[in-house]
């Protein structure tokens, strides 16, 4: 046989589309206007997509109290959808423990892996590892909140260390110790992530 055109796998919202259990995501992604994001017509960037099901979207509309249309025609959902993107191809044996920016430059997801599970702000990752073409996908059953990143964060500064003294002028003075800094393991997993994200856009 003679081919006229080279044949590419599936995009990842080709992908997306062919699964039945994300339709409402793909609503969603096509009222946002971020299809062509996950296209392969994206200039080739890949991207690991957290992407959630139905019963993720229909959970977070009954906590909410919310109608589907309303989500589809809220201004944020864009930003919702971004926050559950990150660039680069990052399989579920490649996650290592920490941060990493997610397509929504407001707000960053925290990854966390104990043997082979792997969670997303704290969000268990029901199937990993559905790959396409440009990118790879992980089923969550939990539409992911910012508000993760904040509890993570005000619970690191409840046990950041302080000491309180006088200065040379007789002031009080108070030290901080900065808990990124204290914790190699926190700030090397963060590093580490990032740098595999990096070689992934190279």
């Amino acid at each position: 046989h003679t081919l006229n055109k080279v044949i590419l796998p599936s995009s990842c919202a080709a992908a997306a589309a062919a699964n039945e259990d994300l339709s409402i995501l793909v609503e969603a992604l096509t009222k946002a206007s971020l299809v062509p994001e996950f296209e392969w017509t994206n200039g080739g960037k890949l991207h690991t997509i957290f992407a959630h099901t139905n019963a993720a979207f229909e959970a977070y509309l009954t906590a909410n109290s919310m109608e589907k249309q309303a989500l589809l025609d809220s201004e944020g959902l864009a930003d919702i959808l971004k926050y559950h993107v990150v660039a680069g191809k990052v399989m579920s044996s490649e996650v290592v423990d920490g941060e990493v920016a997610s397509l929504n430059p407001a707000v960053k997801l925290t990854l966390a892996k104990t043997g082979e599970d792997v969670t997303v702000n704290g969000v268990a990752v029901a199937t990993a590892d559905v790959l396409c073409g440009n990118g790879v996908v992980h089923l969550v059953e939990r539409v992911l909140s910012s508000d993760y990143t904040t509890t993570v964060t005000t619970t690191v500064a409840a046990n950041v260390s302080t000491t309180t003294g006088d200065d040379a002028a007789g002031e009080n003075a108070t030290t901080t110790v900065d808990p990124d800094a204290a914790s190699g393991a926190w700030g090397s997993g963060v590093a580490i992530l990032a740098a595999f994200v990096a070689l992934q856009l190279m």
